[in-house]
């Protein structure tokens, strides 16, 4: 059951040109119904390995790095274009982001507003 939704709606046109949400769907996802939570000791012993490489990779921890572990799995993600008015809800579960518009896009920039709700239980506000 979702503790925490949010409400994304389009006050202008939100489309990939001109930076819509992109999401990586639930199915592709390995963190979304088991969480991505790393207990404090493992967190230390990635920190002490990233300290010990250069290598970007090595933190198999973010959630973003293991749904895009390969080449293929960049096609499981998806835009969601909107149209003014339009809307879209999801959990907090769900990786999402918007884009920098492309610079040559003829629209203007896309205008949107979120609205969140949370259910008591779940985690305080940082």
């Amino acid at each position: 059951q979702a503790k925490y939704v949010t409400l994304w709606m389009a006050l202008s046109h939100a489309t990939a040109e001109n930076s819509c949400l992109y999401v990586i769907p639930k199915d592709c996802d390995p963190g979304y119904l088991n969480g991505d939570d790393v207990d404090e000791e493992e967190e230390q012993e990635q920190e002490h390995k990233k300290d010990k490489s250069a290598n970007a990779n090595s933190n198999q921890q973010d959630p973003l790095t293991r749904c895009l572990s390969s080449k293929e799995s960049y096609q499981n993600i998806r835009a969601l274009p909107r149209a003014p008015g339009e809307s879209v809800a999801f959990t907090h579960r769900i990786l999402h982001w918007g884009s920098r518009g492309n610079k040559n896009c003829i629209n203007s920039p896309r205008i949107a507003i979120s609205f969140v709700c949370s259910d008591p239980s779940f985690e305080r506000p940082y």
